[in-house]
Parts: C-alpha cells; structure tokens; sequence
C-alpha cells in the first residue's frame, strides 16, 4: 500500500523524537534556553520548507513525515561547541 511507508518513516521519527526530548529539557534547565529556541526555529523553518517542497512534488503522505524527521536531525549531529555549554562556560 501507498500509506505504509511514509506512516512508518513518521511512526520513526516520532519514537526517536520522544527519546530525544530529555536532552533538550537538561539543556533548557542548564541555562541554554536560547540556544534550543534557536535550534527549535531553525527546525520549524525547515521542516515546513520540506512539507511545501513535498506537497509541490505530489508527495503529499510524506509531508507530516518530514516535518517529524527535522526535528530529529540534531540529535545524530554533534553540537557546536561554542553553541551549548552546559557547565556554564
């Protein structure tokens, strides 16, 4: 079936995303408010870049499933150093 493959992909993201959450709330509690507002931004305005760009190529069942993957990219990306210090740096 068509529907399978993006449920699953967003089916995915979303568990991986629920894992991932505690490490944004230690971020935010460590006093990195900015910097996760920031990384939340830049998700949001990419992810719906990506539904548009995937409803403009007729693949409207990914759409919600891309927009769940952005929002899961910085967990597999090491963070910038200079951009999150927990310690208080």
């Amino acid at each position: 079936m068509a529907w399978k493959g993006p449920w699953l992909l967003a089916v995915a993201a979303s568990m991986a995303g629920l894992w991932c959450q505690p490490f944004y709330s230690f971020l935010d509690g460590c006093g990195q408010v900015r910097a996760v507002a920031a990384l939340r931004l830049r998700q949001a305005i990419v992810g719906m870049s990506l539904s548009w760009i995937a409803l403009l190529l007729h693949h409207g069942l990914y759409s919600p499933a891309l927009v769940v993957w952005v929002k899961l990219q910085p967990a597999f990306i090491s963070w910038p150093r200079a951009a999150v210090c927990w310690r208080g740096c």
